[in-house]
């Protein structure tokens, strides 16, 4: 795969990156628990969340960088901010905070699913988050940014856990906020009509969130192209450009399709919490 010009400068990005951490003299904090991230052998990381600490992470694309975040109290949230969506907002901040509010309305057998926070979590390129079992259903939620485009996508997948049947509706949604007069931000989910799950069975459908001139309709999402975009910057992020970068290649994926969370405050020093959990 040919990486285009930007991926370029988030190589060379990434290597400076590298470099730093692997520096003569530079160790990691004696603070740091040695086990937040554990590799797994497809070259993946997965934490388990406990109630000791928040998971703090930055992923980005071309058009945007989010910060995402975990916890015991709030779940699973994250704050987008988008660039390049008009030129002359470029000093403008367009940015969307996602809590339990921007989640979709999911109904099991008539009955609100509860969306509470996740046991693992697993980086890849992609965000990956399992949840535990609730009304016989476990959750899986997929987090990434486009490659190309201001916008965030969330593949959602409901398995049937029980040994019946379950009816499922997700409620279609569409939310604008809009960024003066220029600028618009819509998280939407197209939602599901009620169908029923076999035991074991599963059902899929996704959320999103963009920026877009307000004058203009929403970008069409492609989740499956969307999705193999990240795939192949994450595997030439993996495999690298020869045999010589092997023994970087897991620390590579990480700083290229992920980066320090300043892109807020970017002169203020991260917190303790982001320090810990994204410079692996």
């Amino acid at each position: 795969m040919k990486l285009k010009r930007y991926g370029i400068w988030t190589l060379t990005s990434a290597l400076l990156i590298v470099a730093t951490l692997r520096s003569p003299g530079q160790t990691t904090p004696a603070s740091a628990p040695a086990d937040f991230w554990v590799w797994d052998k497809q070259g993946r990381i997965i934490h388990t969340c406990t109630n000791a600490e928040p998971m703090v992470m930055c992923m980005q694309g071309r058009k945007v960088v989010m910060q995402v975040r975990s916890d015991i109290t709030n779940g699973f949230s994250y704050t987008v901010r988008f660039f390049n969506v008009l030129k002359e907002l470029e000093k403008k901040r367009v940015v969307f905070v996602t809590g339990r509010e921007s989640q979709p309305e999911v109904l099991i057998n008539g009955k609100p699913l509860n969306i509470g926070v996740p046991s693992t979590i697993t980086f890849d390129g992609l965000l990956t988050l399992n949840y535990p079992a609730s009304e016989g259903v476990e959750l899986t939620r997929i987090v990434y940014p486009s490659m190309t485009k201001a916008l965030v996508l969330e593949e959602w997948q409901l398995r049937n856990t029980s040994g019946e049947r379950v009816s499922v509706t997700v409620t279609p949604a569409r939310v604008v906020k809009s960024i003066g007069e220029e600028v618009s931000i819509v998280w939407s989910c197209p939602g599901v009509k009620t169908t029923t799950i076999k035991s074991r069975g599963k059902i899929s459908f996704f959320t999103s969130v963009q920026a877009k001139p307000a004058n203009e309709p929403d970008i069409k999402v492609n989740v499956s192209a969307e999705r193999k975009a990240r795939r192949a910057l994450a595997e030439a992020a993996w495999r690298g450009p020869g045999d010589d970068w092997k023994p970087l290649n897991r620390l590579l994926m990480w700083h290229l399709l992920c980066r320090n969370s300043t892109f807020l405050k970017p002169r203020s020093r991260q917190s303790k919490a982001s320090s810990l959990t994204t410079e692996v």
